[in-house]
């Protein structure tokens, strides 16, 4: 777990002005920053209201999809499957 207090203090504390813009950079890039390959992406409030259209759009949500799979799929190699084994072992 981060210690963010310890973190603010380093902020606080430090005289370079090369850091502060990184830092400043950073919480301000809308789609993220790699550091050491790790996608750093700042935190983003939520909307007081959320459409459930766009948000559908955006995640390329498709319910012919779902549909499709459930159709194609061979329920065959299920017939054996003790669900209530299948769900302990899978909670392991």
């Amino acid at each position: 777990m981060t210690d963010k207090l310890s973190i603010l203090k380093q902020i606080i504390d430090t005289q370079d002005e090369v850091l502060l813009k990184k830092i400043a950079d950073l919480l301000q890039e809308e789609s993220g920053v790699d550091i050491n390959g790790i996608k750093a992406i700042p935190h983003q409030t939520i909307p007081k209201q959320l459409d459930i259209e766009q948000l559908k759009k955006e995640q390329s949500y498709d319910p012919n999809g779902l549909k499709n799979l459930m159709e194609q799929w061979d329920y065959s190699i299920w017939k054996d499957v003790n669900i209530e084994q299948a769900i302990k072992e899978i909670g392991k």
